[in-house]
């Protein structure tokens, strides 16, 4: 089957008559991390979540943000085929947003918002994951299930243990977080965050004035990520250099919580809210 004909798009409040809201997740490509923002934002309006193709059993990743970006406009345009668009994206995902929202203004397509969650568009500390091990791989893809920093194995730690051990380790460590996989399961999900680790440090923007509202909503503890723009560039840069990307002035919000914690309870009532009041004037 072609990988254009399977659909990224998964329903997670089909209630409502507005104009749905089309919500891609952050970097592990699940949008089961979209649920506890979904249960608070209401139901006058549809909201769908994109997850990252490769997630299912016979998938291969996608390896660029532009192709990734492709694939959900097709899935998003069997539910609304025409703008105007209401396009949101958490960490990676909004960058992936972006994309959306640039390809769709090239087709032609009005965009109602833009709404990004918790990240710059530009990563100035590359990584440079395209250097590490395959363990390396397997660490940061445990890490970026919790607070971030809740794995209890060190790096060395785990970086000695055989592969096996280390995909056990990481399975015990997805169960204390409510995901219970099968190992198959999990080394696809592992397989997806590669992919998308590669595609956020392959992309590179080009810097044009999209006609297009952005609205960057942050979480107020900002000093707790190094892939997140620090406190003393928050200060002279607010909006994060999504500036340059949008022909009109950027909203710019402020919520509590960290990168990860901003969109899980307590927290994600006050995001909710916010992003509940960023689309009030949209019908």
């Amino acid at each position: 089957m072609p990988s254009e004909s399977i659909s990224t798009l998964v329903t997670l409040q089909p209630k409502g008559d507005k104009r749905p809201l089309f919500f891609i997740p952050g970097i592990q490509g699940n949008v089961a991390m979209l649920l506890p923002l979904v249960q608070h934002t209401g139901c006058d309006r549809p909201v769908y979540g994109l997850r990252s193709f490769g997630q299912n059993a016979h998938e291969s990743p996608y390896n660029s943000i532009p192709e990734i970006a492709a694939h959900h406009i097709c899935a998003l345009q069997a539910v609304q085929p025409a703008g105007p668009y209401l396009i949101g994206g958490y960490s990676f995902g909004g960058r992936v947003a972006f994309e959306v929202a640039r390809q769709l203004s090239d087709q032609g397509h009005q965009i109602s918002q833009l709404i990004i969650l918790d990240i710059s568009l530009i990563d100035s500390t590359r990584r440079k994951a395209g250097y590490w091990s395959d363990a390396r791989f397997r660490y940061e893809f445990a890490n970026s299930y919790g607070n971030g920093s809740d794995f209890i194995w060190s790096y060395d730690e785990f970086a000695a243990l055989r592969p096996r051990q280390q995909m056990r380790c990481i399975a015990q460590h997805l169960k204390k977080h409510g995901v219970l996989l099968d190992m198959p399961e999990i080394e696809q999900l592992a397989a997806v965050y590669r992919a998308n680790l590669s595609s956020n440090e392959c992309y590179t923007p080009p810097i044009e004035a999209l006609p297009v509202l952005i609205t960057l909503i942050r979480a107020d503890e900002i000093e707790v990520f190094s892939y997140l723009p620090d406190k003393q560039f928050t200060v002279q840069h607010p909006e994060w250099g999504w500036e340059q990307f949008s022909a009109y002035p950027i909203t710019c919000y402020q919520v509590p919580g960290n990168h990860f914690t901003v969109i899980e309870p307590p927290h994600v009532i006050a995001l909710a809210d916010c992003i509940r009041d960023c689309m009030k004037t949209i019908a």
